[in-house]
């Protein structure tokens, strides 16, 4: 059923909000449980919005699992804030260890040499990042830092399996961009130190991040020199309130566990509808392969972001204006790569996803 004129917003992100969402937004937000002001007005410090947080928090606990050796925080500056924050926290230690899968974990690889030394574990650059290493293919120097690597990369549409790194990290700590990813599967947080994602693609709107760090991680930090803000312990202390809190994208990000919640009452079947999503376009996408291409290994394939582009040089724009004839939007791939990236997040619900893909199975049946 189209609402608003369109069907589905595929965009990487901002990505579409549910209908359900907006509404709850639209009758709380100008007067938060009767307190005559709106959600724009709420103090970071009342005790209104230090319950949001608590709500947040123990939601985080219960449906993703989130066990208690784990500080959960919400703070601005978006993902990219913390590819230069994670490395300050350690740049009086041993370097940090990057594997690089695509655009986003090379960017932050460069911020993390620009704060002092960072080791290149494995890099998918010359393939394009159409593949992804084996475990076999880490080889972790015994002094490092930190693991850092990019679970998924929505530019490239590629993602690393979540069990990746379990068996060989060797104690060495693990620090996840999770930005696209988040809440779209269980993790095991036992062996996740550093977990962190902008919410604008899975888990509300821009303006908040995420990060959920292993206590003991935490204590490891130097934040000698640092200015206060870029210390994560203070922004644990001050319970993410040191300084004027993004109130309006935490209560949204609340809004969104909610719904999570309550369509689905559990990550396991959060990610099974995910993965139901995935194989019904990739199914549909491998029947015609003699009229697109999809450059990334079979197993190396994101269930988040599926990137392909037409072998016929027009094709990628007409078929972005036949989808937007009729509200399917977003679907443009990124300026990097260019053809068509569909972006199946939480939001995308399998009812979406089917009329997406009789769309898209007609479409390529005609060509």
């Amino acid at each position: 059923m189209i609402k608003n004129n369109y069907q589905a917003n595929f965009s990487a992100g901002p990505s579409q909000i549910p209908f359900e969402v907006m509404d709850r937004f639209r009758k709380e937000i100008p007067e938060y449980y009767g307190q005559h002001i709106s959600m724009f007005e709420q103090g970071h410090r009342t005790p209104k919005f230090q319950n949001i947080l608590e709500e947040i928090k123990s939601t985080l606990s219960q449906f993703f699992c989130v066990p208690s050796t784990h500080e959960m925080i919400f703070i601005q500056g978006g993902a990219r804030t913390q590819f230069g924050m994670l490395p300050l926290s350690f740049r009086h230690t041993a370097a940090p260890s990057y594997i690089v899968s695509g655009l986003w974990s090379q960017k932050a690889h460069e911020d993390a040499l620009r704060v002092g030394q960072a080791n290149l574990l494995w890099s998918g650059k010359e393939r394009s990042y159409h593949s992804l290493p084996l475990e076999s293919d880490i080889k972790i120097p015994a002094d490092t830092a930190y693991i850092y690597l990019c679970s998924n990369e929505t530019v490239n549409g590629n993602q690393l399996p979540k069990t990746f790194l379990r068996n060989s990290s060797n104690s060495i700590p693990v620090a996840v961009d999770a930005s696209s990813d988040i809440l779209s599967h269980k993790v095991d947080f036992d062996h996740v130190d550093f977990y962190y994602a902008c919410a604008q693609k899975n888990a509300g709107i821009s303006g908040m991040t995420v990060v959920i760090a292993k206590k003991a991680f935490l204590a490891k930090m130097n934040s000698k020199g640092l200015p206060e803000m870029m210390d994560y312990n203070n922004h644990v202390r001050d319970n993410s309130c040191l300084n004027t809190s993004p109130v309006v994208a935490i209560y949204f990000f609340k809004l969104m566990l909610d719904w999570l919640e309550e369509r689905y009452g559990s990550i396991d079947r959060v990610e099974e509808a995910n993965r139901q999503k995935a194989d019904l376009i990739y199914s549909t996408l491998d029947r015609y392969q003699q009229h697109i291409e999809m450059k990334v290994d079979k197993t190396a394939r994101s269930i988040v972001n599926v990137v392909f582009s037409f072998k016929d040089q027009k094709g990628d724009q007409h078929f972005l204006e036949e989808a937007e004839k009729i509200g399917w939007l977003g679907l443009k791939g990124h300026r990097s790569c260019g053809g068509i990236r569909v972006s199946m997040y939480n939001t995308q619900t399998i009812q979406v996803m089917e009329s997406f893909n009789k769309f898209l199975d007609g479409y390529l049946s005609k060509l």
